[in-house]
C-alpha cells in the first residue's frame, strides 16, 4: 500500500493517506481529473498521469534512508572534521565536547533547512511557478556553495590557529635558573625559544648585573624570540654564552650574538632552513618571516662559519639539521673556546685528541685557517691595510649609507640620519671604543622606534649595527671583529644592504 505524506486539495492540507483512502476522496470529492505527482527516491520528480485540473496535486513524499542523502553525507564529513578539530583543540576534554555539540548542531540545522529549500523549490516548479522554482533551486545551490566555502575557510583558519597555539604551547618548555640568588654570575637555560623567552631573559639579566656567562642547552624555537634574545646579549658584551649538551637552529643565533662564544668539545651545533611556524599567506607575515631569515643569516656570516655549512643556513630550504663540530667551528673563528674537563681551550689543536662522530650529516671538508682577526682587534690595527684619511673614511660612510637609505625607503631617512649623526660623533674620537659606541645607540633605540612604530626598522638597526662596529681617525682604522680591513669593511656592507633590500 502507498502512502502519500503530503496532498493538497483546494488549498486544503490533509494528513498523510493511504492510496484507498486517495481513491475515496477523490470520489467523494466529485473531481474526476486530477493530477497525480510521485517521488521517487532521490532521482526526480515525474509525473503520473495527465494535468486536468490544477487546485488538485498530490505528492508521495516517502522518506529516504538517511545515509542516502546528499546533504546527509555533506554532515557526516562535517562531523569527522569536526571530531578531529575538536580533538586538537589545547582545552579540557568538557569544553571540547561542549563545543563540538554546538558546532554539530549548527551543521545539522544549516543542513536541514538547505534540504527544505530544495524541496520546496521543487514543488514551485511543478506547480507552474516554474520560474520562481528555478530561481529558488539556484538560491540554494549557491547558499549551498557558499557556506561550504565559508565553513571551510573558517575551519583552514581554526586548524591553523589550533596549531600555531599547541606549537607555542610546546615552546613554552623552557627554564631559566641562576646558580646563586643573593649574588648569581651564570645563568642556565635549558628548553626550547618560546613566547615572552627575550622578556624573561631581559628581566633576569636587569635584575641580576652580575651574571657573566649564560649556559644554554637548545634546540631552537621561535625566530623572531631569537633575534630578541640576541640583541639583549649584544648589548652586554661581558656576558659569555656556552653551549651545553645541545644547541641547534635559534640557539646559534643567541651563542653567535656573543663576543665570548663557548661550547662544549662535544656538543652538537646543528644548522637548518628555518620554517615559518604560522605557515600564513599574509604578505605582512611572510615580509617578516624573510626579514628574520636574512638576520638570523647575518649572524652565520658574522661568525665566518665554514662555507659548508652556509646551504644549510637559516633562508634556505633545507631543514634537516647539519651538524657541525665544535672544534671545526672554533678553528674558523665562529667560536672563541672550547670547554673539556672544566677548562677553556682556545686552540682546537689543545684538545689532543679525536673528535667525536654525531649523528647526522657531518661536516667533513678540511677546516678553514683560523682568522686572527675574529678574536684579537688589536691584530687588526698592526696588518698592512693602508691607512685611511678622513675624507675618505666619511666618502666610505657616505656610500655605505646610501645603501642603506636605498634599502629602507626614503620615508626613513630621517630616523637613520638621526641615527648616525650620533654615531658619527663618537666615532672619530680616538678615545671611544666599539662598547662605547654600542652603550650609545642602544639608548637611542627606544627613541627611534617610538619614532619608526614596527619592528622592522628595530631589526634594520640592530643588524646594520653588526656591520659598523669599527672606529676610526685621520691616521688609523681599527676595523670590527669580523672584518680584516676597511676595504673589506666597505664590500661586505654594500652586500649586505643589497642582501637586506626586499
Amino acid at each position: 500500500m502507498t502512502t502519500f505524506w503530503h496532498y493538497t486539495l483546494r488549498g486544503e492540507a490533509q494528513a498523510p493517506i493511504s492510496t484507498e483512502q486517495l481513491t475515496d476522496l477523490i470520489k467523494s470529492s466529485g473531481i474526476t481529473r486530477y493530477e497525480l505527482i510521485w517521488k521517487k527516491g532521490m532521482k526526480k520528480w515525474e509525473p503520473a498521469g495527465k494535468h486536468f485540473d490544477e487546485h488538485f496535486t498530490l505528492y508521495q513524499e516517502k522518506k529516504p534512508i538517511f545515509w542516502k542523502h546528499g546533504l546527509s553525507l555533506v554532515l557526516l564529513v562535517v562531523m569527522l572534521l569536526a571530531i578531529q578539530l575538536t580533538v586538537s583543540l589545547p582545552m579540557h576534554a568538557v569544553v571540547k565536547a561542549l563545543f563540538f555539540l554546538i558546532f554539530a548542531g549548527i551543521c545539522y540545522t544549516t543542513a536541514v533547512l538547505l534540504r527544505r529549500l530544495y524541496i520546496l523549490a521543487k514543488r514551485l516548479t511543478l506547480k507552474k511557478n516554474k520560474n520562481a522554482g528555478l530561481g529558488l533551486k539556484a538560491g540554494t545551490m549557491a547558499l549551498s556553495v557558499i557556506l561550504g566555502g565559508i565553513f571551510l575557510v573558517q575551519l583552514k583558519t581554526m586548524n591553523q590557529i589550533t596549531s600555531t597555539k599547541m606549537a607555542m604551547n610546546q615552546l613554552k618548555e623552557y627554564s631559566f635558573k641562576v646558580n646563586d640568588p643573593t649574588n648569581p654570575q651564570k645563568l642556565m637555560i635549558e628548553g626550547n625559544i618560546g613566547p615572552d623567552f627575550a622578556k624573561t631573559l631581559d628581566g633576569i639579566l636587569q635584575k641580576f648585573p652580575s651574571i657573566k656567562i649564560i649556559e644554554v642547552t637548545s634546540g631552537g624555537g621561535l625566530l623572531g624570540e631569537t633575534l630578541k634574545a640576541a640583541q639583549i646579549i649584544e648589548q652586554r658584551p661581558q656576558i659569555a654564552v656556552h653551549a651545553k649538551k645541545q644547541c641547534a637552529s635559534g640557539c646559534i643565533v643567541i651563542l653567535f650574538s656573543a663576543q665570548e662564544r663557548w661550547a662544549d668539545h662535544d656538543v652538537k651545533l646543528g644548522f637548518h632552513g628555518a620554517s615559518n611556524l604560522v605557515g600564513s599567506d599574509d604578505p605582512a607575515e611572510l615580509k617578516k618571516h624573510n626579514l628574520h631569515l636574512r638576520l638570523a643569516d647575518a649572524y652565520l656570516e658574522k661568525r665566518h662559519v665554514p662555507q659548508d655549512v652556509l646551504p644549510h643556513k637559516y633562508s634556505s630550504t633545507d631543514t634537516k639539521f647539519y651538524y657541525v663540530e665544535a672544534p671545526r667551528l672554533l678553528e674558523s673563528g665562529s667560536l672563541t673556546a672550547i670547554m673539556k674537563d672544566g677548562k677553556l681551550l682556545r686552540s682546537a689543536s689543545a684538545l689532543n685528541k679525536k673528535t667525536t662522530v654525531s649523528k647526522g650529516r657531518i661536516a667533513r671538508t678540511p677546516p678553514a685557517p683560523q682568522r686572527a682577526a675574529q678574536t684579537n682587534t688589536q691584530t687588526l690595527q698592526n696588518q698592512a691595510a693602508p691607512p685611511m684619511t678622513k675624507e675618505q673614511i666619511l666618502k666610505a660612510e657616505e656610500k655605505t649609507l646610501g645603501m642603506l637609505f636605498g634599502a629602507i625607503g626614503k620615508k626613513r631617512k630621517p630616523i637613520m640620519e638621526k641615527y648616525f649623526e650620533t654615531l658619527k660623533q663618537v666615532m672619530h674620537n680616538p678615545e671611544i671604543r666599539t662598547r662605547a659606541v654600542r652603550d650609545l645607540m642602544n639608548q637611542l633605540y627606544p627613541d627611534i622606534y617610538d619614532e619608526a612604530g614596527d619592528l622592522e626598522i628595530m631589526l634594520y638597526l640592530d643588524a646594520f649595527m653588526g656591520q659598523i662596529q669599527y672606529l676610526a681617525n685621520q691616521n688609523e682604522w681599527v676595523a670590527c671583529v669580523y672584518y680584516d680591513s676597511p676595504q673589506e669593511f666597505i664590500e661586505r656592507s654594500v652586500v649586505d644592504m643589497q642582501n637586506l633590500t626586499y
